[in-house]
């Protein structure tokens, strides 16, 4: 791993997503935010496990829309890993003689995971283990009717309605 470079395994807390306007192209700049909660190895006078927070910005890539995906893909209590890097910006109000100092946490990517008992560690979720709303299946004998479609002609008159 570089300098300044993290990497982080958590539940999202919340998430933010914004559509900004971009003056240099017809998208917008999309900007997601997240909240991460990590669990550390502390525990506290009642020995529950002590969770740290952390606040990290997405941003769509030139060629991925990274920040979009996360907004659309990852809900609230989903677990994620997150790659990124730390970044501290500095600069001198007016007026001021000191300067201050920003530190921000940019994600470059995520990966949804989900703890394994078997295993007793967290593995990546792959597209096919996600949660998909299938169709209910059609009940069985005289209980399930056809759905009937019924047209009228172009007179108002034949309308039930």
């Amino acid at each position: 791993m570089g300098d300044n470079e993290f990497k982080l395994l958590g539940r999202v807390g919340w998430i933010d997503i914004q559509y900004k306007e971009n003056k240099n192209s017809d998208l917008p700049t999309v900007i997601t935010k997240i909240n991460l909660g990590v669990k550390t190895m502390k525990k506290d006078a009642e020995n529950k496990a002590i969770w740290e927070n952390f606040f990290i910005t997405f941003f769509n890539k030139k060629n991925h829309p990274t920040a979009e995906l996360l907004g659309e893909e990852v809900h609230e209590g989903d677990y994620i890993r997150v790659d990124g890097k730390l970044t501290i910006s500095s600069f001198t109000p007016p007026g001021k003689d000191k300067p201050v100092q920003n530190v921000q946490l940019l994600g470059w990517g995520y990966k949804k995971v989900r703890f394994d008992e078997g295993l007793k560690k967290f593995v990546d979720v792959e597209v096919e283990e996600e949660t998909i709303e299938e169709a209910p299946p059609e009940p069985a004998g005289e209980e399930y009717q056809q759905e009937q479609i019924v047209e009228f002609g172009d007179d108002d008159d034949e309308m039930p309605f």
